[in-house]
Order: C-alpha cells, then sequence, then structure tokens
C-alpha cells in the first residue's frame, strides 16, 4: 500500500527531530538520504494535489523555486 501524504509528512518531521548526536556519519548520510527521497515523493503529491486543485503551474514553480516550464518538466506526467 503506498502510504499517504500525511503518512509521508509524519516521516519526515519524525525523523528530523530525532537526536543525531552519536550516529555515524554513514547512518546520517543514510537517514539524509530517505528524508530527500520521502520529500521528494511528498512533494510530488502535494504538486498533484495542487494541479488538481487548479493551482497553475507558474504557482507550482514559484512555490518550489523553479521556472513554470521547469516545474512542468519535474512534476507534470
Amino acid at each position: 500500500m503506498t502510504p499517504t501524504l500525511a503518512q509521508k509528512l509524519h516521516t519526515i518531521t519524525a525523523h528530523a527531530a530525532e537526536d543525531w548526536q552519536g550516529l555515524e556519519g554513514a547512518d546520517v548520510l543514510q537517514l539524509l538520504a530517505m528524508l530527500r527521497d520521502t520529500a521528494d515523493s511528498a512533494l510530488k503529491d502535494a504538486v498533484r494535489q495542487a494541479r488538481a486543485e487548479g493551482m497553475s503551474w507558474e504557482q507550482v514553480g514559484r512555490w518550489t523555486g523553479v521556472s513554470k516550464q521547469a516545474a512542468q518538466q519535474r512534476y507534470g506526467q
């Protein structure tokens, strides 16, 4: 079963709140890569939802820090 956007956001915030003191460099790297992947997936879901609700590609680009064209290429289907 695919996790919901809320579940993905929970995963991000739960791991972001962890105490990283004492972790080995490889463990921190693995955790950050997992957080990046989870955040990327959540962002794609949020863009899909925003587009379904009528948000323009220009607005998506503004919110994600890229041009309208880049947003369409990155998040379009």
